[in-house]
């Protein structure tokens, strides 16, 4: 009599180890939003077809700091564009690249005064879809995570002469970019952008 109850107590509580074991489990995986798990997050980032991103942009260099408000827009594979939202002095000008075409819209500024003064802006450092390329075509990468955020980091391109690394956070419960860090060559801060309004498909 002895023997079956604590068979019966011993199997009560090896199925409550079960089941808080179980529900840890699903927990985990429902932080990362509708039950799906961190790779798949990252395929989903990595295979956007298009999205509209309003973002603010503190760029650092040697002599000053500026902060610039963009509106941002992609869609895959060959079509990009940048509207400034702030600074007053270039708001409206908007760069658009159609494949390798580039063109310059709604500004006094000539293409090359862009690229001279604003050349973050121009070059398109600043775009998320240049961060998803360089992190799906560079060996140089790794994968980060903490309780709410996965970070993805990529080495750029040795051709770019003054920015050395890019990291992206991606918020795991709805699967969108929170902000970018990008680090020059002497691995300190010069730009980190926060995505403030974001539509993604």
């Amino acid at each position: 009599m002895k023997n079956k109850k604590l068979i019966i107590i011993l199997a009560i509580i090896l199925l409550t180890i079960i089941s808080i074991i179980f529900i840890k489990n699903m927990a985990k995986k429902s932080e990362n939003g509708n039950n799906i798990t961190s790779q798949e997050i990252i395929n989903k980032i990595l295979n956007i077809s298009s999205y509209e991103v309003e973002i603010e942009a503190t760029i650092t260099s040697n002599k000053n700091q500026n902060t610039y408000k963009i509106n941002q827009k992609y869609k895959n594979p060959d079509f990009s564009s940048q509207t400034v939202i702030e600074p007053k002095n270039i708001e409206g000008t908007e760069i658009i690249r159609e494949k390798e075409k580039i063109t310059l819209k709604n500004t006094k500024l000539n293409l090359t005064k862009i690229i001279e003064e604003y050349p973050e802006i121009a070059e398109n450092n600043l775009d998320l879809s240049t961060f998803i390329s360089e992190y799906a075509n560079n060996e140089k990468k790794e994968v980060k995570e903490n309780e709410n955020e996965i970070i993805l980091k990529v080495e750029v391109d040795k051709n770019n002469s003054h920015i050395k690394e890019k990291e992206l956070y991606i918020d795991k419960k709805n699967i969108k970019p929170i902000k970018m860090i990008i680090y020059g060559t002497n691995k300190k801060e010069i730009i980190y952008i926060s995505y403030n309004k974001v539509k993604i498909n």
